[in-house]
């Protein structure tokens, strides 16, 4: 696959910081416009079905590395 996606930090397997690898390298996504509607893409995309929240701020904790997805 050209990239994984994983949610880390989070109290449940459901939820916490969204972390991309690309090219072998985990990174972030910034959360400054990431919208409900991303939210739900990603957590589709991790098998989770239903509501999905995007939590600003760093909720989870700051990420490490890269930020791979900024706009």
């Amino acid at each position: 696959a050209p990239f994984e996606i994983r949610l880390v930090n989070g109290t449940r397997s459901s939820e916490g910081r969204i972390e991309v690898r690309h090219h072998g390298v985990w990174g972030t996504v910034c959360d400054d416009d990431f919208s409900q509607a991303a939210a739900k893409v990603i957590c589709k995309s991790l098998g989770y079905m239903g509501n999905a929240i995007a939590k600003k701020n760093a909720f989870f904790g700051a990420g490490r590395g890269p930020i791979w997805m900024d706009e």
